[in-house]
């Protein structure tokens, strides 16, 4: 994690709210996910994933979004909003209370309607200790009102990063981190629209923390690279996988990767790891526009302790 992309939207304590809809799937089972960005985080990981992620995937397409940054207009219908969406995904900085303050708000409609919610939030993202004291009483608010949550902690991720790095290369980082974990989220959800939907309720559905990682490799002998990249990923760092609820493995590659070969780099993290964890799914998108002998093995663990 050492280019961190510098975010064009400066840290401040104005609220806003952007959004991406997205169609996914095939056309005869086409489902609705809602990324909802509130605050600059929340719209600096919306731009990051539309600019970097978002066109990697030919069956992901953007049908309607609001990339602002402009405060939230009082007119806002949020019921309309997420009218049709079967899974809603929230970037925010908790930390900031106003911030906080909406982000809840609309967690609870989002609740009252059963739609499968999971937050992508950040701990202490500029060391402010006011804002730092209140983290923990808003985290624990929140996730009460959504299905599950991935935390991004810069005093776990990014050591020492708030003494070399400028407030908007911190904000960058930070929506680089949750804007590859949106996109890791979306290649399961390729198979699962229609009638196996039930799997990945089963999996995000009250199911508290969630950690995503993802490994990259080319060429021939690449599987425990793979596996060494997503064992080293930064969310990983220090977790138990032992103590996982449910894992997912899903890749997408290049024509010329086998079946067998994805199958055999999850079978070797797995092995590497001692872990034996019980993988919910296991799936593979082919990817037309990648080089050849290109794999990227994505691993999605929820169920995790606080």
């Amino acid at each position: 994690m050492a280019d961190f992309k510098e975010t064009q939207t400066q840290p401040s304590d104005e609220t806003s709210l952007s959004y991406l809809r997205l169609n996914v799937g095939s056309p005869s089972e086409i489902s609705q996910i809602l990324l909802v960005g509130v605050g600059d985080l929340g719209f600096a990981t919306l731009q990051h994933y539309s600019e970097t992620y978002n066109a990697r995937l030919d069956n992901v397409i953007v049908i309607d979004n609001n990339l602002s940054t402009s405060k939230v207009p009082q007119e806002l219908d949020f019921d309309k909003l997420i009218e049709g969406v079967d899974f809603l995904i929230f970037a925010v900085n908790l930390a900031n209370p106003e911030d906080q303050k909406l982000a809840l708000s609309l967690a609870k409609i989002t609740q009252e309607k059963n739609i499968l919610t999971l937050g992508i939030v950040s701990e202490n993202l500029f060391e402010d200790q006011e804002r730092e004291d209140h983290l923990h009483t808003n985290l624990k608010d929140f996730v009460a009102q959504i299905d599950s949550y991935i935390l991004l902690d810069s005093k776990k991720l990014l050591p020492n990063l708030h003494q070399s790095l400028s407030k908007n290369k911190i904000l960058g980082a930070f929506a680089d981190l949750a804007a590859q974990s949106i996109w890791i989220l979306t290649l399961p959800m390729l198979f699962f629209w229609g009638s196996e939907f039930v799997k990945l309720r089963e999996m995000l559905k009250n199911s508290g923390r969630v950690v995503t990682a993802l490994g990259f490799a080319k060429g021939e002998n690449f599987f425990e690279e793979l596996s060494k990249q997503i064992l080293n990923a930064p969310l990983l760092e220090g977790e138990d996988l032992h103590k996982v609820k449910h894992a997912a493995l899903a890749g997408i590659s290049s024509p010329h990767i086998m079946i067998n070969d994805f199958v055999q780099s999850c079978e070797t993290l797995v092995e590497l790891t001692d872990y034996s964890f019980y993988t919910k799914f296991e799936e593979l998108v082919i990817d037309d526009k990648m080089e050849d002998d290109e794999l990227y093995l994505a691993l999605i663990v929820s169920g995790l302790e606080p």
